[in-house]
């Protein structure tokens, strides 16, 4: 759906060791409120070894960038908390590691096969979000955004794709 006409948009990402949000916004007319154009998560395929799922994750994430007209992206730096028993825990595990092997993979593909014709912004948790835990961070996005109906649901990796997209706005 490509549109020369439109305004460029901004594709917020989420990654995740098994899912990954994304978001695809832009400023609405005079008032310049964030849109929320599409959004969902990207499932890593089950079955396969761990780099063919970020190769896939990547991929989709090229083809849904190529398919519209978007200028800007922001992925989600991975990054540790020392404070957070959790975080630590992940890194143990190597997931961590994984992100950040998925956040390279990702913007290899899009360099690639944008041909460097997109901004990529790196952004980490304590920037967008501080300490805010996941349901003030879901109910956050559901106010600014104005989903006041209960039955609009968000996904995890989706709402903070969302999120990261309204923080480069500024809204967040």
């Amino acid at each position: 759906m490509t549109n020369a006409c439109a305004r460029p948009i901004l594709c917020a990402i989420d990654p995740g060791v098994h899912s990954t949000g994304w978001a695809l916004m832009n400023l609405s007319g005079k008032s310049q409120q964030p849109l929320v154009r599409s959004s969902g998560v990207i499932r890593e395929p089950n079955n396969q070894p761990w780099l063919d799922c970020a190769d896939a994750v990547s991929a989709t994430l090229l083809k849904l960038l190529q398919d519209n007209w978007v200028k800007r992206v922001a992925i989600e730096q991975p990054q540790i908390w020392t404070a957070d028993s959790s975080s630590l825990a992940s890194a143990a595990r190597g997931d961590l590691f994984k992100l950040a092997v998925l956040v390279g993979d990702i913007i290899g593909h899009l360099r690639v096969g944008l041909q460097n014709r997109v901004e990529i912004r790196l952004v980490t948790p304590n920037e967008w979000k501080g300490q805010l835990p996941k349901p003030v961070v879901m109910e956050r996005v559901r106010t600014i955004l104005g989903y006041n109906n209960p039955a609009c649901r968000l996904r995890d990796h989706e709402t903070d794709a969302i999120a990261i997209g309204l923080y480069v706005f500024g809204v967040f």
